[in-house]
């Protein structure tokens, strides 16, 4: 923390032989520039302080965080053995190039795009806050793009779209902002993609997890190029670094899998699934016929993703 600014009234304390914070009231204000840890860092932040039975409130609070000013409330309850923090936090038209760079990053994604988390963590001895950690977090994003390569223009080579790796993809933009871990191990992308040339655009993005106990659950997870869909479904486990079972597949109009592939292992080194032959997207002469099946049958198929983001 740098360059603190605490002012404090309205100080009674109820009954000094006790714990001192649960019997302590007060009324006030703080001003922060800065607040890092590890790459994480938040400037300007400000807020009302009102403290009373071993709960202290900061709220309402306002942050530069990635280049955006974020809002909320954070509420510290220090009335029991441990501590337990509870923030609902609203970040809108965060820069996406900031969110990368906070993480070590090069730039690989532009545009703008709103954070929404509302979580709660309980310190317990020396264990990690995230071990605790539950609530929702999100992340959602329009016209977005993605530096690294043409995606639409891999996926419909025949040859290309068996090189065409969904699981980075989905890692990079779905697993990512939610571990630096997750980051460093698809570094790997930028040397893979740069000779093809080209960039994406992303008309919608939308990372939306439900977190209890230090695990992340997909609730809706997906991003839509001009001519795609990739979706993903499965969890990370924040506490171990690792994924469990996610599962990231290019889905058509109806949200069925077209292909997929499987992320196991932890986020540094992952283990990916190849897609067998029949999940291939094959020729176009193999496209059209399933195509025109589907029409004349109805095309039922087992839906994979029915979440926000539509087909392009």
């Amino acid at each position: 923390m740098k360059d603190i600014n605490l002012a404090i009234g309205n100080l009674r304390i109820a009954n000094a032989s006790g714990k001192l914070m649960k019997n302590i009231s007060f009324t006030g204000s703080v001003d922060c520039g800065e607040i890092q840890r590890k790459l994480f860092k938040v400037e300007n932040f400000q807020s009302s302080i009102e403290a009373a039975n071993g709960l202290i409130h900061f709220n309402p609070l306002s942050m530069d965080v990635f280049e955006a000013k974020g809002k909320g409330a954070l509420t510290v309850d220090v009335s029991g053995t441990d501590t337990v923090y509870a923030i609902d936090l609203k970040v809108p038209s965060l820069d996406f190039t900031e969110l990368q760079k906070s993480f070590g990053k090069k730039k690989m994604i532009g545009g703008g795009g709103d954070l929404d988390a509302s979580l709660t963590m309980q310190k317990k001895g020396r264990s990690d806050l995230v071990h605790s950690a539950k609530g929702t977090f999100s992340l959602e994003g329009k016209n977005l793009v993605y530096y690294a390569m043409d995606l639409d223009k891999i996926i419909s080579s025949s040859k290309s779209s068996r090189e065409a790796n969904l699981a980075n993809i989905g890692a990079l933009f779905i697993a990512g902002p939610l571990s630096t871990a997750a980051l460093e191990a698809y570094r790997h992308v930028d040397a893979y993609y740069e000779a093809r040339k080209g960039q994406t655009n992303i008309t919608k993005f939308v990372a939306k997890w439900k977190i209890r106990d230090g695990m992340a659950d997909a609730v809706d997870c997906a991003l839509a190029t001009r001519q795609n869909r990739i979706a993903a479904k499965g969890k990370l486990n924040l506490v171990s670094e690792q994924y469990e079972n996610l599962t990231v597949a290019l889905v058509d109009r109806k949200g069925c899998a077209k292909a997929k592939q499987t992320i196991d292992d932890p986020f540094k080194s992952p283990r990916i699934s190849t897609m067998s032959a029949f999940q291939l997207l094959g020729s176009s002469i193999i496209n059209l016929f399933s195509e025109a099946r589907d029409l004349v049958q109805g095309g039922d198929c087992e839906v994979f993703y029915s979440g926000s983001v539509g087909p392009p």
